[in-house]
């Protein structure tokens, strides 16, 4: 496990504070933050009709870690701020090739998500902003520290499509190979660079 110091932001002083970016999620902190989410997510769902929900509301992210977080190929990012989980990435390392420069090989972003209390959606006034940014950023550092220059590719629900296409990634449309025919999205290396700065 390592950890990196990181800003994210504090929605209500509209301040950058400090956060730390753990690559190695234990099982413990998987546990953590699922229970901790699943109790935010009871709360902040109470009335709304089920199509409204976060698409994410179902993922188990401690079944997650059971399937792929003990396999080297994978790194699972958590965003902690106030001893408090604010983000979750996993990342593939089983290179892929890339559907925009071909031959390229890029890796893949599995699954990304913030906090309940940071979901706009959920709330009128989210705890912290700039939590998928820094999940980006990391999915690039990783990149690069595997040979691919920044690029990797990604699968988006629905509701984060426009998220990722203000990160720059170019959107490939729907993937009908994929089996809930998600929008498919790659990080290219003029974007990375543009995103993140060597």
């Amino acid at each position: 496990m390592s950890k990196t110091e990181v800003k994210i932001k504090h929605q209500a002083s509209g301040k950058l504070v400090p956060a730390t970016l753990i690559n190695g999620v234990s099982i413990r902190q998987a546990d953590l933050t699922q229970r901790a989410w699943d109790e935010a997510l009871m709360k902040y769902l109470e009335g709304i009709p089920k199509k409204d929900w976060p698409e994410h509301t179902g993922w188990d992210w401690k079944r997650k870690y059971k399937k792929y977080g003990r396999l080297s190929a994978y790194h699972f990012f958590g965003i902690e701020c106030n001893s408090v989980m604010q983000g979750l990435l996993l990342l593939s390392t089983l290179f892929r090739t890339s559907r925009i420069d071909d031959g390229k090989q890029i890796i893949y972003g599995a699954y990304l998500a913030t906090a309940p209390w940071n979901l706009r959606q959920l709330t009128n006034n989210p705890q912290y902003s700039l939590v998928g940014s820094v999940l980006v950023a990391a999915a690039i550092e990783t990149s690069r520290g595997e040979g691919c220059a920044g690029r990797f590719g990604l699968h988006s629900l629905k509701q984060s499509e426009q998220f990722y296409r203000s990160c720059g990634m170019s959107d490939l449309g729907v993937d009908g190979d994929h089996n809930d025919r998600l929008r498919y999205f790659e990080m290219t290396t003029l974007a990375a660079e543009k995103f993140l700065p060597e």
